[in-house]
C-alpha cells in the first residue's frame, strides 16, 4: 500500500472537521509556538528503515556496477564501461531522492527505467562505436546491472531477507482525522505489515475514549508538529483535509520537514489499484483521475481470442481425462454424464453452463431440505462440505476440479472467460444488492480471484469482495497470476468440495 503525496493521492476529501475552527492566524501561532520544541538530532534518524534501506541499495548497486565494470574494462569495452558508470551514477542520485519506504520497495518503478537504459546503451554502441556488436554488449551490461538491482529489491521484500539484513521494513505513522474515519482506516490496515501506527490525533472537540482500534490518542491536530519533534515519526497521515487549505498545509509541511517527517493524505478512494490512478494539475489544484476498470475496445477482442485459443488447447490436452471421468460417471450412477444449468453472465444475460454431473439426478429437488445446513451464509450462495447429494465419483471429481472442465466449451462459445467472477444462478442474482451487481460487469470465468483465495472456505461476503476487487482492478497481469494460483490451488485441493 502507498502513502505518498505524489501521484497517488487525492486532495478532495469530505467535510468532517479535522482542525476545528482554525484560521490561518491560529495555525501560524501554533506553528510559531512549536518551533521551540526540541529538534530530533540527525544521528537519531540513522536507524529509520528507509535510510538503512537506501544505504543497503547503494552498497549493493555499487558492488554490481564494479563487477560489471571489471568485465567490460578487462575486455577493452571502454564505451560500455562509461554506460555502466552512468547507470551507477543515475541510480545513486535516484536513491537519494526516493526517501519514502514505499518508493524504495516499488519494483515496478525500478523496471520502468530498464527500457530507456537499454535504448541508451544500444544508441551509444551504434553511434559512438558504430557497430551492432557494441550495442549488444552495452545492452547486456545494462541488463546485468538491472538484474542485480532487482535481486536486492526482491530480497528485502522477503521476511527471510529482512531477517538476514537485520532490519524490518515498517513505516511509523501518526494518523490524524475524524474518529470514524481513523477507525475505518485502522481496521483496513490491520494486515498491512509495512505500517506501524504509533498514535492517533483527533479533533479537539472529540471527547470519546482515549483508544481507537487499539491505538492511543496522543493529541489533537494542534499537536502534530510537537509530537513529530519529540520522537521520530516517518510520516503524518492526514484525513479530512478540507480545513487545511493550501497555505496552511504547506506551512505544516515546512515545519515537518525539519524533523524529516513526510505528509501523506489518506483518500476516501478504496478498492482501487495504483495503476488506475493518475494525477494532473488544473490551475493550482491537483486532480486525481481514476481510469475505467473494465476492459474495452481492442483489449476485449484480444482477450476473447486468447481465451478461446487457450480453452481449445486445454480441452485437447485434457480430453483423455474427460473421457475417463465420463465413463466413471456413466457406470456408477444413473442419469446424464453432463449436467447443464442456467447461469447469468455479464449484463444479466443468461446462458447454459456445462459441468460433469457430480450429484444425484434429484439434487435440485432436495436443495430446499438442506438450506439450514448452508455453510457459507448469505442469500446468494449455497455450499455444504458434506453434501449428501454428491456421488462417490463426484467427490473425487470436485476435489480435482475435473467437473469444471466442460466449461471450456462455454469459453469457446464466448459465454465465459478463462478468468472472471463465478457464474451465478438466476435466483442468486435476484438477491444481489447494488454492490454484488458489480460482479456482472464482465464475463464470468472458469476460475477467479475467489477460487484462488480459499474457494468454498470463504464466506459469501468475502467472495463478493474478492470478485469486486477483480472487476474494479482487472489487468492482464492479474489474470496471469490467477491462472498460476489456480494450478496451485487445484494441486493442493484447497476448499474444493
Amino acid at each position: 500500500m502507498r502513502y505518498r503525496t505524489s501521484s497517488k493521492t487525492n486532495f478532495h476529501i469530505p467535510d468532517p472537521v479535522m482542525l476545528p475552527p482554525l484560521d490561518i492566524d491560529t495555525i501560524s501561532a501554533e506553528l510559531d509556538d512549536q518551533r521551540a520544541a526540541p529538534m530530533v538530532p540527525p544521528s537519531a534518524l540513522a536507524t529509520e528503515s528507509s535510510t538503512r534501506l537506501r544505504r543497503f541499495y547503494l552498497v549493493w548497486n555499487s558492488v554490481v556496477a564494479v563487477a560489471v565494470l571489471a568485465v567490460t574494462l578487462s575486455s577493452g569495452w571502454w564505451v560500455e564501461s562509461v554506460v555502466v558508470a552512468g547507470w551507477w551514477l543515475f541510480i545513486s542520485v535516484r536513491l537519494d531522492r526516493e526517501r519514502r519506504l514505499a518508493e524504495l520497495l516499488d519494483i515496478r518503478r525500478h523496471f520502468r527505467r530498464l527500457g530507456a537504459w537499454l535504448a541508451f546503451a544500444a544508441a551509444v554502441g551504434l553511434f559512438v562505436q558504430g557497430t551492432v556488436e557494441s550495442a549488444k554488449i552495452g545492452m547486456v551490461a545494462i541488463a546485468a546491472c538491472f538484474a542485480g538491482s532487482f535481486i536486492a529489491r526482491k530480497l528485502v521484500q522477503l521476511p527471510r531477507g529482512q531477517h538476514l539484513l537485520g532490519f524490518g521494513l515498517r513505516e511509523s505513522l501518526l494518523l490524524v482525522g475524524d474518529r470514524a474515519e481513523v477507525a475505518r482506516t485502522l481496521r483496513e490496515w490491520v494486515r498491512v505489515d509495512s505500517i506501524e501506527v504509533v498514535g492517533v490525533c483527533l479533533p479537539e472537540s472529540d471527547e470519546g475514549a482515549p483508544i481507537v482500534e487499539g491505538h492511543p490518542v496522543i493529541g489533537s491536530a494542534r499537536d502534530i508538529v510537537r509530537i513529530c519533534r519529540g520522537g521520530h515519526i516517518d510520516a503524518v497521515a492526514l484525513h479530512d483535509c478540507g480545513d487545511l487549505g493550501g497555505r496552511q498545509l504547506a506551512r505544516l509541511q515546512w515545519e515537518l520537514e525539519k524533523s524529516h517527517t513526510f505528509i501523506s493524505l489518506v483518500t476516501p478512494v478504496a478498492n482501487t489499484a495504483v495503476q488506475r490512478v493518475q494525477a494532473r494539475s488544473a490551475g493550482r489544484r491537483l486532480i486525481v483521475d481514476l481510469a475505467m476498470a473494465t476492459p474495452a475496445g481492442v483489449v476485449v477482442v484480444l482477450r476473447a481470442m486468447l481465451d478461446r485459443f487457450a480453452a481449445l488447447l486445454v480441452l485437447l490436452l485434457t480430453s483423455p481425462v474427460l473421457l475417463a471421468a465420463a465413463a466413471a460417471i456413466k457406470f456408477t450412477s444413473r442419469g446424464p454424464v453432463v449436467f447443464t444449468q442456467t447461469r447469468v453472465r455479464e449484463n444479466n444475460r443468461t446462458f447454459t453452463i456445462f459441468k460433469l454431473r457430480t450429484m444425484s439426478v434429484d439434487a435440485e429437488a432436495r436443495r430446499a431440505d438442506l438450506d439450514d445446513f448452508n455453510e457459507v451464509g448469505g442469500d446468494g450462495l449455497f455450499k455444504m462440505e458434506h453434501d449428501p447429494r454428491v456421488t462417490t465419483v463426484g467427490k473425487l471429481l470436485r476435489r480435482l476440479s475435473i467437473d469444471e472442465l466442460p466449461q471450456l466449451l462455454n469459453v469457446l462459445k464466448g459465454e465465459m472467460a478463462l478468468v472472471g467472477p463465478r457464474p451465478a444462478l438466476p435466483e442468486e442474482v435476484a438477491s444481489y444488492d447494488e454492490m454484488a451487481q458489480r460482479r456482472l460487469a464482465i464475463k464470468p470465468g472458469l476460475t477467479g480471484l475467489w477460487q484462488v483465495s480459499g474457494r468454498s472456505n470463504l464466506s459469501w461476503e468475502e467472495s463478493i469482495r474478492l470478485d469486486m476487487d477483480y472487476v474494479d482492478n482487472w489487468s492482464p497481469q492479474l489474470d496471469g497470476r490467477i491462472v498460476r494460483d489456480t494450478v496451485r490451488a487445484v494441486l493442493r485441493r484447497e476448499g474444493a468440495y
